[in-house]
């Protein structure tokens, strides 16, 4: 990428003499910001959080060495509304993707097990067995309507969450649901777009080898825009 670089400079400038090369830091850097900014113009660029999420998910070997998995821990108490904090202790998470949270209490999956008996031979002792529920990520607008009833009893088929702050987010479980021990067996896994680690001499690009070329445009692009005297400067060597 860095032979790329220089070759696109060198011919969108072709006045240009390359006795002194442009500090490899300084094109280290634009690739960084240009690997960031080919993602948010490419693919979040809805106003919808699920529209985002779909379009990473359609292009997820582009993606691949950033999507990752994680488990959440739960807060000891239930919150005002009804809802429980998660939190997560990665430093590099970006974007939610999906997640499930798992109880052995939760009703019967379609493999039998679960049900909160724990004398039953199908009772899931394992976490890996337990039953699951996928976890349903909504807005704060969307907060109320989507956890209650008419009667004001929460009811709904998936989990719903809503994200707050850096690593947490909030979840509702509906009656049915509300009695399990939330403080300590509950299990989320939770999948996340990670921040990319940035573009260096110990760090391969987060994207795969197809965006390498349109990141080097974009990086060329930011130089001859930002960097115009430097241009000059070099020339004048």
């Amino acid at each position: 990428m860095l032979v790329q670089f220089e070759d696109l400079i060198r011919t969108t400038n072709k006045d240009l003499e390359f006795d002194v090369t442009i500090n490899t830091d300084l094109v280290y850097s634009l690739l960084t910001r240009a690997e960031l900014q080919y993602i948010i113009e490419n693919f979040l660029i809805s106003d919808s959080i699920k529209d985002n999420i779909n379009a990473v998910r359609r292009h997820s070997d582009i993606f691949r060495n950033i999507i990752k998995r994680t488990t959440a821990t739960v807060g000891q108490e239930a919150l005002g509304d009804g809802g429980y904090s998660a939190t997560f202790d990665e430093d590099d998470y970006w974007m939610f993707m999906s997640g499930i949270i798992k109880h052995p209490d939760f009703p019967r999956d379609d493999r039998g097990f679960g049900g909160g008996d724990s004398s039953d031979p199908n009772y899931a002792s394992s976490s890996s067995m337990w039953p699951k529920i996928e976890l349903d990520l909504i807005n704060h607008f969307d907060l109320q309507k989507k956890v209650r009833t008419t009667k004001n009893e929460p009811v709904y088929k998936h989990i719903p969450i809503v994200l707050e702050g850096t690593n947490n987010f909030v979840f509702y479980l509906d009656k049915e649901r509300s009695a399990i021990d939330t403080t300590s067996t509950i299990v989320f896994e939770i999948i996340y777009l990670a921040k990319p680690a940035g573009i260096s001499e110990i760090s391969n690009p987060s994207l795969s080898y197809s965006t390498h070329t349109e990141i080097v445009k974009l990086a060329v692009d930011i130089f001859l825009k930002e960097y115009k005297f430097l241009l000059g400067s070099i020339q004048k060597q």
